[in-house]
């Protein structure tokens, strides 16, 4: 097969609680997760070896570099010797809790089990994925889920009605083990996203607004208060609802329309750097050849 491209898009977490800490290092989580039109574009073109390249002048150590890591676990899973150049226009920032290196991860072992006529079904990609990250499952299929376990366990759930979402990243990153850390050491009482799944199956954006949540944000008043910033003035521009995404750092924020949207863009902009419009969406990964 030819050259395949994949637009690998980008998540939010419309809900995310953290249960503790489990015996593997990882801890259990309540997360429901929702696919945004936010994407990196990977191009996989037949090669001898196995490399990746990135445009934008980014380079990714090898030994960091998931989508690599991926694409090694499925040629010793499959017991193959193929190679391929696999090219990366990053749009999706690093560090931000939008889940890029993870849809990146999941796109290279889509792309390339169709590339290298493999034919492995979903439910063994699910477990190849399993082992590169907790997020790295939702990708393959993407949309609206609810994850268990360290998020892998996903349960369809009923959709976010399209919207628009603004979504506000500030300069500078938030490391998933220091956030972790720091959540562990933070006394509160766990919530259940059944309140948002319901507010899901009604398709109300603003009962959906209501009910956002996320566990990190606790501790985010003193450690990086730009963020509690970002969601409040969302809140005072009129948006339904805004959520710190992951462990941070970046803030989204959902409006009833495009103008909207715009006016939140406009406001945020001015003590953000990077901020978006863009819409929700309904699957993780577009593939084409």
């Amino acid at each position: 097969m030819k050259k395949i491209k994949v637009r690998a898009h980008a998540k939010v977490n419309l809900f995310l609680e953290v249960l503790g800490k489990r015996r593997d290092g990882y801890h259990e989580v309540e997360t429901v997760l929702q696919n945004i039109d936010l994407w990196d574009e990977l191009t996989f073109s037949p090669s001898d070896s196995l490399k990746a390249v990135y445009t934008k002048g980014m380079t990714v150590p090898a030994d960091k570099d998931l989508v690599l890591k991926a694409a090694e676990l499925l040629r010793r899973e499959a017991g193959i010797k193929e190679g391929a150049q696999i090219t990366l226009e990053k749009n999706i920032p690093a560090g931000s809790g939008l889940g890029g290196a993870s849809a990146d991860a999941a796109a290279s072992l889509v792309a390339l089990n169709a590339m290298w006529h493999l034919d492995l079904p979903l439910p063994f990609l699910h477990s190849l994925a399993v082992q590169l990250g907790a997020d790295v499952p939702f990708f393959l299929n993407g949309g609206t889920a609810l994850g268990r376990g360290k998020g892998e366990k996903l349960e369809a759930v009923a959709a976010l009605p399209f919207c628009y979402l603004v979504v506000a990243k500030p300069p500078f990153e938030v490391l998933t083990v220091e956030a972790y850390g720091r959540v562990d050491a933070f006394a509160r009482e766990p919530r259940s996203s059944s309140s948002l799944i319901g507010a899901l199956e009604k398709g109300d954006l603003k009962e959906i607004g209501k009910h956002l949540h996320n566990a990190f944000e606790a501790i985010m008043a003193e450690w990086h208060p730009e963020i509690v910033a970002l969601k409040r003035k969302a809140l005072q521009e009129g948006a339904l609802g805004a959520l710190m995404t992951g462990s941070g750092s970046a803030v989204f924020a959902i409006a009833s329309d495009e103008e909207s949207a715009q006016k939140i863009a406009s406001k945020l902009s001015s003590f953000c750097p990077s901020v978006i419009v863009t819409t929700s969406y309904p699957r993780g990964l577009d593939l084409w050849n």
